[in-house]
């Protein structure tokens, strides 16, 4: 009878220990992410290169010139420029307001921005998706996760923290049926990233009558969108989609940059690549297509089925799944990615790490026993290491998909689909 009260007095002593060392954890987190951001602040020739080019896009918008010619921005910038700008026309009135400031105050601005836009969606991440159960480990996956996705885009100076913002936005939209501020979330964000409709096809998944009304309604308002640019600005429009098409080609011709573009496509076209340089002979691109769509069909289909099997076990709402599952199925096949595109896979990423109850010692001692230092490798174990770290935020994204699955699978989604009150991980 003393021994039993003596476990149960010492359990809360222990949780209470855990919740001071992920307390003390975070509060350093966030002291150090507070310090790289005053870093980019203070040195505003190091970082957001991507902002550069949107800021002399937006002075060549000003002294009409044109803003898609890589010539006119790399002049204007005093610097090359290697990445146009291929957004549409309408959106150079955003940076043409940036323009109008110097350079310094204008970067400053725009990090502000993106701090805002972040501090949005981690909040909106821990209190309306994860139920407020977070520790240091979420805000751990947030910091370092999928190659430092989040740090990527901050550096980088892209847009994809505004895109990000939105997208979240459209999906708790739909978590909670609002299906027509989900669709008009969804056409805003692929404005700026063509790929992002593709989350439309959650609209077929709901119950609701109307799901098919929000579906080409939403895709009509982002037509109308484009058509607006292009009556405003036709002189620019067909750079604008000459641009978009350079973006296309640059995944073929630069396929061998893996850093880059860390994608299915690109990863299919380095592995054929290798494999006739082995055999001595050319990959035919129609069997790079081919192998290309049968990943896409095979991650679809694979997908589709888990959920079909959950559907009717869970006892939550299955919405949650729906939501993780697409942005798993949107990172393996879209056809190009950054490093900071992963930022959609952080909270799913979370979501299947927190269920995962144990790694099996077999497999663990597999992955530990494959890891080498040495370059003395058995054949095909040489260019295997090299892909793994080339590729590294997709090799995470399908091993996390496939525990995603298994979890599905295991138990019917119920865990997945709604966070447990009162379980948060441990650290």
């Amino acid at each position: 009878m003393e021994m039993t009260q003596g476990m149960e007095a010492g359990a809360p002593s222990r949780g209470a220990r855990r919740r001071v060392l992920s307390t003390v954890l975070t509060a350093l987190l966030a002291v150090y992410a507070a310090a790289v951001l005053a870093k980019m602040a203070v040195e505003p020739e190091s970082f957001q290169f991507s902002f550069r080019m949107y800021y002399v896009a937006g002075q060549a918008f000003d002294q009409g010139e044109n803003p898609y010619d890589r010539q006119v921005l790399s002049r204007l910038a005093g610097r090359p420029i290697y990445s146009g700008y291929v957004y549409p026309p309408i959106t150079l009135n955003v940076v043409w307001l940036l323009a109008r400031l110097d350079y310094v105050t204008a970067y400053r601005l725009y990090l502000g921005l993106k701090c805002v836009a972040l501090v949005f969606l981690l909040w909106l991440w821990r209190t309306k998706l994860v139920a407020g159960q977070t520790d240091a480990v979420f805000w751990l996956v947030c910091l370092i996760g999928f190659n430092y996705a989040i740090y990527w885009d901050l550096s980088a100076g892209n847009i994809s923290l505004f895109e990000q913002a939105l997208l979240w936005l459209a999906f708790l939209s739909f978590m909670k049926g609002r299906l027509g501020a989900f669709g008009v979330c969804v056409a805003t964000a692929a404005f700026f990233k063509l790929t992002l409709i593709l989350f439309l096809v959650l609209l077929l998944f709901s119950k609701a009558r109307t799901r098919w009304v929000w579906f080409f309604g939403a895709g009509t308002i982002f037509l109308l969108i484009e058509l607006v640019s292009a009556a405003l600005y036709p002189q620019f429009f067909a750079d604008y989609l000459r641009s978009i098409s350079g973006v296309v080609t640059q995944i073929d011709t630069e396929a061998t940059v893996m850093y880059k573009y860390p994608a299915t496509w690109p990863l299919i076209k380095s592995l054929t690549a290798a494999l006739g340089q082995k055999v001595g002979m050319t990959i035919p691109p129609a069997l790079q297509l081919l192998a290309y769509g049968a990943v896409v069909l095979g991650v679809t289909g694979m997908s589709g089925c888990a959920l079909w099997f959950a559907r009717g076990k869970e006892r939550g709402d299955p919405r949650l799944a729906l939501v993780v599952m697409c942005c798993f199925v949107y990172v393996l096949t879209v056809p190009r990615l950054m490093n900071y595109s992963y930022i959609v896979l952080l909270v799913p990423a979370y979501l299947v790490m927190r269920e995962l109850r144990y790694v099996p010692a077999v497999a663990l001692l597999l992955v530990l026993m494959a890891v080498s230092t040495t370059g003395a490798r058995p054949p095909g174990f040489r260019a295997a290491a090299e892909m793994l770290g080339e590729y590294y935020p997709l090799t995470c994204a399908y091993i996390l998909w496939a525990c995603y699955l298994y979890l599905l699978r295991r138990s019917g989604g119920e865990s997945v689909l709604v966070p447990r009150r009162g379980e948060v991980m441990g650290v």
